[in-house]
């Protein structure tokens, strides 16, 4: 059996203070209702590895 191994996207840093713009930005628009996380993360261009 083998395994194989790809290669991870590099993690890259996150600013936190902008990040915490977007995310009361979002809040802050009163959709109806709150996006998903998923689509949060679309928005913030915040990609699963």
């Amino acid at each position: 059996m083998s395994l194989r191994s790809e290669p991870k996207a590099e993690a890259r840093a996150i600013d936190a203070t902008h990040l915490k713009q977007q995310l009361e930005a979002i809040l802050l628009n009163h959709e109806c209702p709150l996006p998903p996380m998923e689509e949060v993360a679309r928005r913030l261009e915040i990609h699963r590895v």
